[in-house]
């Protein structure tokens, strides 16, 4: 189960993937929220991996 801000950013990886063909950087994504720091979207996007709804590449910028 997905809480409401994990919902919101998944829908809006998706979104800016499928408008640009690459992920958005953690700073674009704490811009979009207008969050001051990025460690909360890492935290969203961490638990969004952990729950199965996102992949990493390792060693790839943007790579959600």
């Amino acid at each position: 189960m997905l809480t409401k801000r994990q919902q919101q950013i998944l829908d809006f990886y998706n979104k800016f993937s499928k408008k640009y063909g690459y992920s958005p950087s953690l700073e674009e994504a704490a811009k979009h929220f207008h969050l001051s720091s990025v460690s909360g979207i890492h935290q969203h996007i961490q638990s969004l991996i952990d729950k199965g709804y996102l992949s990493m590449q390792k060693n790839q910028p943007r790579g959600v």
